[in-house]
């Protein structure tokens, strides 16, 4: 019995630039590098190993890279790549996996003093919400300009080709700040060996944000749906990646007394 599918493979014939893959290592490497410094000045300042095990538990993030980029139609080219591994029919390239720490513990890093504070406001969650999401959109065009990496059809709100489509900017940021939202929870009780919790805690709450939101596009643009259907399913994912971000504000900013409230009032019929 031969195996069709109704949708656009990947172009497995795509060769990846050899020179832009060494530049990007070696710049991922290096921000890496100043990202670890940092870490270890944060883990003397709050005399807690956190920091260190936020690095790593980006890393761990990047397990999330083959099934994102297998079900939303994405490709590092493997033709030339320097592979780190490879599932679900995808193989993740070196420097992809080093950007994961980076990625993430720009946020982490970011907001820490507000994470050990506990000190959040739903103005400021939603600021750094929509600035990531215009930072995440502007810094991938260039690598996929030029090919570093490859969305092909079928995607939603697809805009300009030499961009990003644009759900993936709000879905993208939504991981991380699912991610911020679980280490700021459970902060006061990340303390001694409990701080290498978060090695699980941040893929977790990647994963939890980017399928959480992302859920109807990555099923329509696996379906053979027509383009008015992937392009109604993008704006969904858009909008559920809102809501969960209203939701991560409330929680970040202590504000669970009006989601309680809510939660205890009766329905209206």
């Amino acid at each position: 019995m031969n195996y069709t599918v109704d949708y656009p493979l990947a172009p497995f014939d795509a060769v990846m630039p050899a020179t832009a893959q060494n530049v990007l290592l070696t710049l991922v490497v290096i921000a890496l590098a100043a990202y670890s410094v940092y870490a270890l000045v944060l883990a003397r300042k709050y005399n807690s190993s956190l920091p260190l095990f936020l690095l790593v538990g980006g890393f761990a993030a990047c397990l999330m890279e083959p099934v994102i980029t297998h079900l939303g139609h994405v490709i590092h080219p493997e033709i030339g790549q320097i592979s780190l591994f490879k599932t679900n029919n995808r193989a993740i390239p070196l420097h992809i996996a080093l950007i994961y720490p980076v990625y993430f513990c720009t946020a982490f890093f970011a907001m820490y003093s507000r994470i050990h504070k506990q000190s959040f406001d739903a103005g400021y969650v939603w600021k750094s919400y929509f600035i990531t999401c215009v930072l995440a959109y502007l810094l991938e065009i260039i690598p996929v300009s030029i090919g570093l990496w490859v969305y092909y059809d079928n995607q939603g709100l697809w805009i300009w080709r030499g961009g990003m489509p644009l759900f993936w900017t709000f879905v993208n940021a939504c991981c991380v700040l699912v991610s911020v939202t679980l280490v700021k929870i459970c902060y006061p009780l990340l303390r001694g060996w409990k701080a290498a919790l978060v090695i699980i805690l941040v893929p977790a709450g990647g994963f939890m944000g980017h399928f959480g939101a992302g859920f109807f596009i990555y099923n329509v643009v696996n379906s053979g749906s027509p383009q008015w259907l992937v392009e109604v399913c993008a704006l969904l994912s858009v909008f559920t990646a809102l809501v969960i971000v209203a939701l991560c504000a409330r929680l970040l900013s202590n504000d669970t007394r009006a989601i309680a409230h809510a939660a205890a009032s009766p329905a209206k019929v």
